[in-house]
This record gives C-alpha cells, structure tokens and sequence, in this order.
C-alpha cells in the first residue's frame, strides 16, 4: 500500500464526521450557554472559551473530552478562581471531581464526554501571566492563526500516529507528545509527511524554534535538558516537549523512519496484542531461564501525575536494592490500574545466589586502611574465609550472605522497614504493610483475576512494537 494510500485511510477514520462534530458543538454550545448565564452577576467581564482541540479543530473522532475555560479579568485575585469553581458546582449539577494542577479545576461527564472547567486569567501575553493555565488560550489564537484546513488534518494524522505507537500524552504515566506539542510540529514542518521525513534525521537536542526567538542553540540546550526542544512561540522560556522522554523521542524517530520505509495503517491502528492464556503466559516465563519476582501493594489514592512519579521513583529504587545485594536484574516494570493495585515486575537472572561472598578488601600499600579491614573481618561470626592476601596484593575475606533467595530478601526487608530508607516514594511505603511477594508461577491467581494485568504482563513478554509489522 502506498504512503498516500495509507494516510487517506487513516485521515478517513480520525477525522470526525459531520455528526460528530454537531454532536461535539452542540454540547459546547449547552455548557458555555448555562456558564455564562449562571456567571453574568458573579465578576465584571467574565468570558467563558473552549479551548483545546476542539477549538483549534484538530480533534480526533471519537475523542470524547471538553476543555472549557473560564477566564476572569487580570485584577481578579487567586482567591475568585476558587469562588467560580464554587459558583460553577451551583450552576451546573453534575457529579464533580476536584482536581489539582498549578491550581484547582473540576470535571465531570455528560453524554459520554469528559468535561473540564478550569479557571484562568485573561492576558494579552506570556509577560503577564499570573498562573500557568493563562496561556491556554493565547496557544489556541497562535495556532488557529496559523492552521488551515490541511494542517488540521495533518495533525490529526499525527495524533494517530503517535497514539497508534504508544508515544501520545504529556502525562508523567507516559512522558510523550501533548496535543500542542503535535501542532506546533506540524505548523514548524508544514505537513506530517514532511515531519517524518526530517525526524529520521533528530539528534538528541534537536531544536525547533517556529519564531526565531533564539540564536544560540547551544544556550538552550543549556536551559532545557532534554531529547527535543520545542520552543513555545507564545513563551519562549518554555520547553513545550519537556515531557517528552528519551524512550518515546527515540521510538517516534525509529517509527518515522519504518513508516517511510513500510506504510501501514497499524501505524495509526495497532492490531491486538494475541490474548495468551495464564498457562501459556507461565510456560512462556519458564521458557526464558529467568526468574520473576512480582512485589503487589494497594494503589494509593494520589491524582495520576503524582503516583507514576512515586512508581517510577520506587521501582528505580528497588532494582539498585536488589543489584545492591547482588541479585543482577535482567529487566524491570511496573503496572498499576491506578484505583486498586500496584504490581512491580522485577526479572531476576538468578532467584538464589551462593550463601558465600567474596569481600575485596584494600592494598597492602594502604596499611591503615587494611588494619580496618583486618579488625572488621578477623573475629567476625559471619567471616567465612580469611582474611588472606590475593595475588593482586589486596586483602581479601568469604563472609556469610544473610539472604540467599530474593523472594526472602524483599519479604524479611519490608516486615523489616527496611526498604523506608532506600528511596522508595513515600506513598508507596506507605503501603508497604499490605504488600505481597510473589515468585514465577505463584503470580497465575493474580493473572487470572485481573484482565488488565494480564494484557500488561502479555506484552512485557512480547515486547516487540505492534507498528514493526513481520514484514519489515
């Protein structure tokens, strides 16, 4: 199939239809209408926008969610915005979440769409921002200034790309491409096609700075620490990929390049994972010669953002405690349905390790340092061998390990507190009384009563990108 082929197809079925886009307007229309009414009395000048995709036009079929932003005069205080959300909770009866980003917003559904309502300021630039939400709507004039109705388009195919290869969403759960950032690029190249042609060529560093702001690259890869540097065209002090991590940069640029080379619609809309049994899910864990040690706690009740941080802190953590007392890890994940479970994923090349350990000591050029060693070791019950002097002129002892098997290792540390000082998120060791050690096949029950880990689990076995189709 040819590129022009492929991407006719894809745009056929992420482009909204005309009821979609009815259906999605006339939802709007009844919220702004109701907000607006039930805001008039409340301050002088309030304007209540859509934002986001949908006013840029550069939604997704499907694609169910509603930014409508409230936006209060520039006098206004901190203080009001927490007052509008009150006076909104009054206007509109829904079932409301409170969430928190720089400052609070609400959400709710209705119709199957998810709404957000947040309250910002009205400025005329990034110089007067007052919170971080104001530039929401000074991104929506720069990129409907800028779009027409191809690029709309164009993003839209690269939003389904990067959706379709897993690399879509700001989100600290997944480090990718935001809706903005996608726009930007397309603004920047002129078109996807274009974007992934010159992506197969991105270094680590790459800039693109639509505006010219900058003229010292070297500067801003000072500034912003990261694999692409987008510079906001409406705050130049902002990294707008600054999400984006080294895993999904380097998986877009491999992705581009395969997309170029072999055009598929699995691109833009992945085939299933095969649904594997728990039996051959187990068969296939025995079949690699390695060990997995699986460590479950309850799923603490933080907002999104702040739990993948402690997860992604946690299981960094625990690989150096387990390498720290020499059981090597050949790979390690985490997977969590956010509302329930936690489940780290550690594979162990080896689940038990001799009860000796060698202990390299000092030179004997370092008599002061070897007399240390000599008095630690000398009486101790836990020596072994030695201390004796090795080839090299090093003092060297065998000593006692206390743990021999890993699973027992991380059970007796956590009855043990132990694991409160190694750097796990406080959150999780917080849950830490209720955990559960599973070892290789004792993780079946699990498998068997959670679906979703189950899928988890059959793709960390898998591994290989749906988008690198056998014929590439």
């Amino acid at each position: 199939m040819s590129i022009q082929s492929v991407l006719k197809n894809a745009i056929k079925r992420l482009k909204p239809t005309k009821k979609e886009s009815q259906d999605v307007q006339h939802q709007v229309k009844t919220i702004i209408d109701e907000l607006t009414i039930g805001l008039k009395n409340f301050y002088p000048d309030i304007e209540v926008h859509v934002e986001g995709s949908i006013a840029k036009n550069t939604w997704i079929s499907n694609s169910k969610e509603v930014d409508i932003f409230i936006l209060l005069p520039s006098e206004a205080t901190r203080e009001h915005l927490q007052d509008v959300l009150s006076t909104v909770k009054n206007v509109i009866k829904a079932q409301w979440i409170e969430r928190y980003a720089e400052h609070p917003f609400l959400e709710f559904s209705i119709n199957d769409y998810k709404v957000e309502i947040v309250p910002c300021f009205k400025v005329l630039d990034s110089k007067h921002l007052k919170s971080a939400v104001d530039r929401t709507p000074l991104h929506t004039r720069y990129v409907n200034k800028k779009m027409t109705q191809q690029l709309r388009d164009d993003v839209r195919l690269l939003k389904g790309f990067t959706k379709g290869i897993g690399v879509y969403g700001a989100e600290l759960k997944i480090g990718g491409f935001s809706g903005y950032l996608c726009e930007l690029l397309i603004i920047a190249y002129s078109g996807f096609l274009r974007l992934l042609q010159e992506a197969t060529s991105w270094t680590t560093g790459t800039v693109i700075d639509i505006q010219n702001h900058y003229k010292n690259f070297n500067e801003l890869r000072k500034l912003f620490d990261s694999p692409l540097i987008v510079v906001d065209p409406i705050d130049i002090s902002r990294n707008v990929a600054s999400a984006l991590n080294l895993k999904n940069f380097s998986i877009f640029v491999a992705a581009a390049g395969e997309f170029l080379r072999r055009p598929h619609l699995h691109f833009f809309f992945p085939p299933s994972t095969p649904k594997l049994s728990v039996k051959e899910i187990i068969s296939r864990m025995n079949s690699r010669g390695t060990h997995f040690l699986f460590l479950v706690i309850p799923a603490p009740s933080v907002v999104s953002d702040i739990l993948w941080g402690q997860l992604y802190k946690s299981v960094s953590a625990l690989h150096t405690f387990f390498e720290h007392h020499d059981f090597p890890i050949f790979r390690k994940d985490v997977w969590t349905d956010e509302q329930t479970l936690v489940i780290f994923i550690f594979e162990l090349e080896h689940k038990t390790i001799p009860y000796v350990v060698k202990r390299i000591g000092p030179p004997i050029t370092s008599p002061q340092h070897a007399t240390k060693f000599i008095k630690k070791y000398i009486k101790s019950k836990d020596t072994l061998s030695g201390p004796w002097i090795n080839e090299d002129g090093r003092w060297i002892v065998e000593i006692k390990r206390d743990f021999t098997k890993a699973e027992e290792l991380l059970a007796r540390k956590i009855l043990d507190k132990y694991l409160e000082e190694i750097g796990l998120g406080k959150y999780i060791k917080m849950e830490l009384t209720s955990a559960k050690v599973y070892l290789d096949s004792e993780i079946a029950s699990l498998l068997k009563e959670t679906p979703d880990f189950l899928d988890f689990f059959t793709n960390y076995l898998v591994k290989t990108p749906k988008w690198l189709t056998k014929n590439s």
